[in-house]
């Protein structure tokens, strides 16, 4: 996020300050079931990156988002103030 590069996260409690298609695209940290078909969660990775690699504007898009939720969050000074 500060790096301005485009992330990736897992769908744990940890990342719910980051939105998914917004800024970042979270994957399953599990596989899945979805009626009889069972969702592989290393596919859903592998589709994920195939994604930020095609798609330049959604690559743009999430960097841009995802470092404003860090730089009015996460900064040093930030944290420093709200501990």
């Amino acid at each position: 996020m500060a790096n301005k590069v485009p992330v990736i996260v897992t769908d744990i409690k940890a990342f719910d300050v980051l939105e998914n298609n917004y800024s970042c695209l979270k994957v399953p940290l599990k596989n899945k079931n979805q009626g009889n078909e069972k969702i592989l969660a290393q596919k859903i990775l592998a589709q994920k990156i195939q994604l930020i690699i095609n798609e330049k504007e959604l690559r743009k898009n999430l960097a841009y988002n995802a470092y404003n939720i860090y730089f009015e969050n996460f900064t040093a000074k930030k944290m420093f103030d709200t501990t």
